[in-house]
């Protein structure tokens, strides 16, 4: 499939596309995009997409995982500290850190 951006551009990465009637909003594969040569950012409030012979990062690395040759996917290693557990306020629905006490036995 054919794709655009609004400006015109060719847009890679729909070689695999299934449609579905009922989606109300275009879903992308992240993957696909990347095996396609694009690099996608991101954000709190948006996602930019650039080409990658186009983009270059600034910044220190707050973490690093390579991609996973076999499943394609992306893992994001992360770890609990051992004494702590978060919780869910069931009004806000906002997560807690509560901090467990270790008994000295």
């Amino acid at each position: 499939m054919l794709l655009y951006s609004p400006e015109g551009n060719l847009f890679p990465g729909f070689d695999n596309v299934v449609f579905a009637k009922t989606a109300s909003e275009k879903l992308a594969s992240v993957r696909d995009l990347c095996d396609a040569g694009m690099v996608c950012v991101f954000t709190k409030c948006d996602l930019k997409t650039y080409k990658q012979s186009d983009f270059s990062v600034q910044g220190e690395v707050f973490t690093y995982d390579e991609r996973d040759n076999k499943t394609r996917l992306y893992p994001l290693t992360l770890f609990r500290k051992t004494n702590e557990k978060n919780i869910i306020d069931v009004e806000t629905g906002h997560m807690q850190k509560i901090f467990l006490k270790t008994s000295k036995k």
